[in-house]
């Protein structure tokens, strides 16, 4: 009976361990190491009557491409209720001619009284090429095919220039700061403390298995009966 309790707890504690390092190892978050800013431009180097606007920025593969768009003067959004909006279409091309299109979505309250301006809100991914990577993290949702980030930003998966460029679509003058950051970015496990011990538990759980498994099972003894026969 002692084999058979030993044995059940140490598939407990081998459950219990597996499921801590599952639950513990999917819960994480992404913190910049460090930010270069690549290349920047102001409202007033880009041309006013152009219909759109570019700029390009050599990446290593793995960094993280970031692209800053501020609001120019004369952007002001279509009306819905509640709210005003821009949608901006931007492409970005990698160094083997992959091409990225996403539309970027601008919005502001429709309140007079309201100090609140026009301001980034999402990011709607069209059609992306192999030369950007959009993670998981800074996923929104996806509804009909289409994925929604919360900022403009990509791993880089080739070396080399790459170039983004913002359509007019109807704004009134370019962007007041249009700039491309490269970004060193890390993992980083809030719960590592409990990864940790939930592989000492799995180790626990194994050397408990092994050693119930080499418990000798003690033999029943068996009374032998003598039966005496007479012989007549």
């Amino acid at each position: 009976m002692l084999r058979k309790d030993f044995l059940t707890l140490s598939l407990v504690l081998l459950l219990i361990g597996i499921l801590t390092i599952s639950v513990a190892a999917n819960i994480k978050s992404e913190v910049i190491v460090s930010r270069d800013e690549v290349k920047k431009k102001t409202g007033s180097e880009l041309d006013k009557t152009a219909s759109s606007w570019s700029i390009s920025g050599n990446f290593s593969k793995g960094r993280k491409l970031r692209v800053v768009i501020q609001p120019g003067d004369l952007w002001f959004g279509d009306y819905a209720p509640g709210y005003g909006y821009i949608e901006l279409p931007v492409s970005i091309y990698d160094p083997q001619g992959g091409q990225t299109n996403v539309t970027v979505v601008f919005t502001m309250p429709v309140d007079p009284y309201s100090n609140i301006y026009l301001q980034f809100d999402h990011v709607e991914l069209e059609h992306k090429s192999s030369g950007l990577t959009f993670e998981e993290i800074d996923k929104i949702d996806t509804v009909n095919g289409t994925e929604y980030y919360r900022d403009l930003a990509a791993i880089v998966e080739f070396d080399g220039i790459y170039n983004v460029t913002i359509f007019r679509a109807g704004v009134g003058d370019p962007p007041s700061i249009f700039k491309l950051e490269s970004l060193v970015v890390e993992w980083r496990y809030p719960y590592l403390f409990a990864i940790v011990a939930g592989g000492c538990l799995i180790f626990a759980a194994l050397l408990l298995l092994i050693w119930t498994w080499k418990i000798k099972q003690p033999k029943s003894k068996s009374r032998k009966v003598r039966t005496s026969i007479k012989r007549k």
